[in-house]
């Protein structure tokens, strides 16, 4: 028997059911204005229940790719780069000033960067902050060769960052490849082991800092070192530390750090 053939239909646009205040929300999408509208979905399409009991509809969140509308299923969502229009309750001129208030905010934040990006290049242009290694040096019995790396200013990693893992990949896989080039600058032969010290040059106007809150960058700065040949490996068995140390301040905001590497001769003591 042969099968009954069934004719293709094409889905209806998502904006066929939206009202006038919904299509000028979107209309700030094209715009560019705001990246996501959050619109009510329609019956039967399910429900979710709040903190606080109450039973809320599923929204259907819309947005644009490649020019085309397009939907996804309910989110939970807030910040400027959202709108969620609430019927007859918003009027098209607070609509406006919304889409207007995330503009105003993601050009603030362009602009702090820039601010960030100056500074760096600025401080680049000074020398780099002189670390004292006599005490730390006292520190390490059968102390042998030293080697201080000063790290250019450059973002670094903070134990205060509360970004997820995947924000901080590039600063890590920067900090690395520039502990790699500063060894291999400094011509560091391959050492039997070695205690590491790293020293935050805090920021002139800081009143106070922690440097243990800079170990995530060290540790980066290492594994670079490593890859360079100085040592077999960062584990126990041949690396003492990354020891943190607070040295001279450096007018940069965020921070400057050094690396001190101090041979030991005999290995790791037992």
């Amino acid at each position: 028997m042969a099968g009954t053939r069934i004719p293709h239909r094409r889905p209806k646009s998502p904006t066929a059911a939206l009202s006038a205040l919904q299509l000028e929300a979107l209309q700030l999408i094209k715009d560019g204005r705001v990246r996501y509208v959050s619109v009510p979905g329609r019956p039967g399409q399910g429900s979710y229940r709040t903190a606080d009991g109450a039973t809320v509809p599923t929204r259907v969140v819309l947005t644009l790719h490649n020019e085309r509308l397009i939907k996804h299923g309910d989110r939970q969502h807030n910040g400027p780069e959202w709108f969620e229009p609430v019927g007859a309750t918003m009027q098209g001129d607070q609509v406006l000033r919304r889409g207007a208030a995330g503009a105003a905010k993601t050009a603030k934040k362009k602009e702090d960067r820039a601010r960030v990006a100056a500074a760096r290049a600025a401080a680049a242009l000074l020398p780099p902050p002189e670390v004292d290694v006599v005490p730390l040096v006292a520190q390490v019995p059968g102390a042998g060769r030293v080697w201080v790396l000063s790290v250019p200013p450059v973002e670094l990693l903070n134990a205060n960052d509360r970004r997820i893992w995947q924000a901080k990949r590039p600063l890590v896989e920067n900090l690395r490849a520039i502990g790699k080039k500063l060894a291999t600058a400094a011509r560091i032969p391959r050492l039997r082991a070695a205690h590491i010290f790293y020293v935050v040059h805090l920021n002139t106007h800081a009143s106070k800092g922690d440097p243990a809150n800079w170990y995530d960058s060290a540790k980066a700065l290492l594994d670079g070192i490593v890859d360079a040949g100085a040592l077999p490996d960062d584990s126990d068995g041949y690396v003492i530390g990354p020891d943190p140390r607070t040295g001279p301040r450096f007018p940069l905001s965020g921070g400057r750090l050094s690396i001190v590497i101090i041979e030991l001769p005999e290995g790791i003591p037992a």
